[in-house]
């Protein structure tokens, strides 16, 4: 892919800036997916100092719960790449990180407080990760049956917007959506698989509850909102298309998922139909999007259309991951002379990095594009 050396530079370049813990992660994940690509041997070393750094602090007595979010990427550079990256001590320290984070996880089950803790979800997603190895397929099942054996009726995550009023936020990710394709992965590999689908089919109608019909020619393009206020349950909606700020492209992940799970044909339909009907949606009325940029940009649309092909393999999704990847590099060449991601931080997701990231999915094969898309997955909170 064009580009691809810039933004190297940039982010290498910027290697002096201290990265939050979450980034370190996310800049493993990079460097490794560069090794992968290109044979690098530089690229692999500084993924695993990366490695290595994270999961040290991570283990550290006064580790700051901020840290949770960077184990996802830990997790699936263990699961992925042990024979490469994972030392002995490294395999060690993993299994500390294991009891540390369930044991962690114990205290921030929901008491008197509705709904689950944010670091929560983290949690589990770092074992899902690992759900292959016996260990941690156990530790995954006792924290499923502590968190929802008590109270099969907690609730959906809740934010609390500027206005201070509580809202469930839709869009992937941290969301409704991602939620239900978390827990719908669980129930599929088995973990209480009963618990985990009346779960799974409680958001589902909560989802499916907020979709409203569409009407282009009044410029009404999104189904699902991005928001709908707790109380009393007044949806929010954007046209915008992206990861982010939207909420369509998530909604339809959603539903693929959900219905691997509960294999209820219906919810297999209503997952085309909205992810169809994404692809209609091109104008910038439509889109919103104006950038190359991965958060809010085309980029995130890439990567959601490389996730729908994967799940559904639909040749369509597949066609609009190629036209967005089109856009994305247009937007991408303008905004590299403007010295845009120059001026960002280079270690975010919504600057270099997440452009970084994603030009190694592009520049992958097709037979490879689920997996670069499921090593950007651990990237996201």
């Amino acid at each position: 892919m064009a580009y691809d050396e810039v933004i190297y530079a940039i982010i290498r370049d910027k290697k002096s800036d201290i990265p939050s813990m979450e980034n370190s992660s996310r800049l493993a994940i990079y460097y490794y997916l560069l090794y992968q690509r290109l044979g690098q041997e530089q690229d692999l070393q500084h993924s695993e100092a990366l490695f290595n750094a994270q999961l040290t602090l991570a283990l550290a007595p006064d580790s700051p719960s901020a840290a949770t979010a960077g184990v996802v990427g830990l997790a699936w550079l263990h699961s992925n790449l042990a024979n490469s990256l994972v030392s002995h001590k490294g395999a060690a320290q993993i299994s500390l990180l294991d009891q540390h984070l369930l044991e962690r996880a114990l205290k921030l089950l929901p008491g008197k407080e509705p709904g689950v803790h944010p670091e929560l979800w983290h949690i589990i997603r770092y074992f899902s990760q690992r759900m292959a190895i016996g260990q941690v397929r156990e530790q995954l099942q006792m924290l499923i049956a502590e968190l929802y054996g008590r109270n099969a009726s907690l609730g959906a995550t809740e934010n609390v917007d500027e206005q201070g009023c509580w809202t469930i936020p839709m869009g992937l990710p941290g969301s409704l959506t991602s939620e239900i394709v978390l827990l719908a992965e669980v129930g599929i590999a088995g973990i209480h698989n009963e618990l985990i689908r009346q779960q799974v089919h409680q958001r589902v109608e909560l989802l499916l509850a907020t979709r409203r019909e569409i009407d282009f020619s009044d410029g009404c393009y999104s189904m699902f909102p991005v928001t709908v206020d707790k109380i009393t349950y007044q949806p929010v909606f954007s046209n915008h298309l992206s990861l982010l700020t939207g909420a369509d492209l998530g909604a339809s992940l959603a539903l693929y998922k959900a219905q691997q799970l509960l294999q209820d044909a219906e919810l297999g339909h209503i997952a085309e139909l909205v992810g169809l009907n994404t692809i209609l949606r091109t104008q910038t009325a439509a889109t919103k999007i104006e950038g190359a940029q991965f958060c809010q940009g085309a980029f995130g649309v890439v990567y959601a259309y490389a996730q729908l092909y994967s799940l559904s393999r639909h040749p369509a999704y597949y066609q609009s991951y190629k036209y967005w990847c089109t856009q994305a590099e247009r937007w991408l060449g303008q905004e590299l002379s403007s010295g845009h991601y120059e001026r960002q931080p280079s270690d975010s997701l919504c600057g270099a990095l997440g452009i970084g990231l994603m030009q190694q999915l592009v520049a992958g094969a097709e037979p490879d594009i689920s997996w670069y898309a499921e090593a950007i997955r651990a990237c996201l909170n």
